[in-house]
């Protein structure tokens, strides 16, 4: 993966790392408040993600595009580092949005 910026503030700046499959996956985790956003910063996000198992999925992303997470998955980048992703775009999307209506 590769992003243009870090973290991603668009869902076009990382939708074709995924095929539509796992996206669809990663909306799920995200609209069923799933994820524990850990760490931010301009090199890194760091969260747990609710998976299947009783044990949270640890999800890392750097920002030179190497993401890890502990789950068992053989497909990488997996759901859980698409929800992550998914996630902290919609929380920029929405915080600007509510930041403009509060402004109002």
């Amino acid at each position: 993966m590769e992003f243009q910026t870090f973290p991603p503030t668009k869902v076009s700046d990382f939708e074709t790392f995924f095929n539509q499959k796992t996206l669809s996956r990663a909306h799920e985790i995200v609209a069923d408040d799933m994820i524990e956003l850990l760490e931010r910063s301009n090199t890194h996000l760091t969260a747990y993600v609710q998976g299947s198992e009783p044990r949270a999925y640890t999800v890392m992303i750097r920002a030179d595009g190497i993401a890890t997470c502990t789950c068992p998955s053989d497909i990488q980048p997996c759901k859980h580092t698409a929800a992550v992703l998914l996630y902290e775009t919609t929380k920029i999307l929405w915080t600007a949005s509510s930041e403009t209506e509060w402004k109002r």
